[in-house]
């Protein structure tokens, strides 16, 4: 079994809260339909759920299922206005993911350039 040098001092309690919240982040991530919805808000910024359906190619009702588990895991947050509600990107969601991960491995996580050739890398040069 490993042994995490950061995490070992910690009360279980914490621990597994610690466990939880990266599970739960990585997992938002891990879906191929939850993972356009963050790139979209990290590159547009807010946006209300109309104008993501658009970006997307998406029905309201598939990405407001989809805005409710990102914001149960906290990665995004929302608000409203009379007649629209806005969802946007928690602003440091990203760099907990990294840290968390830093922490849990002891590792030094560097920046990794994405190669143009990627489908990421042409998803965001085409929106």
């Amino acid at each position: 079994m490993a042994t995490y040098p950061a995490l070992d001092d910690l009360p279980v309690n914490v621990r597994d809260d610690f466990f939880s919240d990266l599970a739960w982040k990585c997992d938002a991530l891990s879906c191929g339909k939850r993972l356009p919805i963050v790139l979209a808000l990290l590159r547009e910024g807010e946006m209300s759920v109309e104008q993501l359906g658009d970006r997307l190619d998406e029905g309201e009702s598939d990405l407001i299922r989809r805005l409710m588990f990102l914001k149960r895991a906290g990665m995004v947050e929302q608000h409203r206005t009379r007649t629209q509600i806005y969802y946007s990107l928690e602003t440091n969601v990203i760099a907990q993911i990294l840290q968390r991960l830093q922490e849990l491995t002891g590792a030094s996580i560097e920046p990794v350039k994405t190669p143009a050739r990627s489908g990421v890398a042409r998803w965001l040069r085409a929106k």
